[in-house]
């Protein structure tokens, strides 16, 4: 298996396989998707259309609008294979915003890997 990354990050760019991943067939890998809160939306529906085997860690809000598009009624969506939360601990890297809500410590919130298969 190779590893493909694909970043905008400017420390990454040169070891990438290019820079925008919304512009990438993701149909063929087994993706590992960490997005920014604003591009999960578009994420999901690009995973949904491609059928694109994919790890997505995400925040679990359940006010966001993703949140619809992964979890129904009382359960996740058939699409969603396997969850897990993930340990508070060292999850997340301080970004350079102290305001963040991802800077804030203890989190009010708990993030989640989901499993999404088409297989």
């Amino acid at each position: 298996m190779q590893l493909i990354i694909i970043s905008n990050v400017p420390d990454l760019i040169q070891n990438t396989e290019g820079v925008d991943a919304f512009n990438q067939n993701w149909s063929n890998e087994n993706n590992w998707m960490v997005p920014p809160p604003a591009l999960i939306p578009r994420l999901i529906n690009k995973i949904l259309r491609e059928k694109a085997s994919s790890t997505l860690v995400v925040p679990e809000w359940r006010s966001s609008p993703y949140w619809p598009l992964v979890f129904e009624g009382n359960h996740f969506k058939t699409v969603i294979s396997h969850w897990s939360y993930l340990p508070d601990e060292k999850i997340i890297t301080h970004g350079k915003s102290k305001n963040s809500v991802f800077a804030q410590f203890p989190k009010q919130f708990q993030m989640l890997a989901l499993r999404i298969d088409f297989k």
